[in-house]
């Protein structure tokens, strides 16, 4: 059991589009016959769990790694995960193949801006607002975010 000469490397997404990856074309077993399987696990840098409201759901299905994402709210989660893939041959014989690689939301952080939607605000306080997206540590040194 090996790695191809594919690797699984760290991507950025937007968490609009799924993802994902066939790990056939990553793994393989010269042996006629034999079987590889997949196991995923995914988790916060630090080997730490992924919270509730996280915002991307990764899945195995055979051999296909599958990557959704969770409808936009103000409590998503949106962190980068290590996704770890282990792949093993029913041979017996052949050692586990790991690898891993980091999925990274892009932007990390959103924030709401509020604007008071008449001259005069009133007891009602009528509001509009959008979502900026920005690198928040940038704006907090005072620079103009991503």
């Amino acid at each position: 059991l090996t790695k191809t000469e594919l690797e699984l490397e760290d991507i950025s997404s937007d968490g609009l589009t799924p993802i994902s990856y066939d790990l056939d074309l990553y793994f393989t077993d010269p042996d006629p016959g034999d079987t590889v399987t997949y196991l995923v696990e995914a988790k916060l840098a630090g080997d730490v769990e992924l919270p509730v409201d996280f915002w991307a759901n990764i899945d195995l299905s055979g051999s296909d790694l599958n990557i959704t994402f969770t409808d936009y709210s103000s409590e998503q989660v949106r962190l980068p995960v290590v996704i770890t893939v282990t792949a093993h041959s029913d041979d017996t014989l052949s050692d586990d193949v790991i690898s891993t690689f980091t999925l990274t939301p892009d932007p990390q952080e959103t924030f709401e801006v509020r604007l008071i939607a008449r001259e005069v605000a009133s007891a009602g306080r009528d509001f509009t607002y959008f979502t900026a997206e920005a690198d928040l540590t940038a704006l907090g040194e005072g620079g103009k975010g991503g």
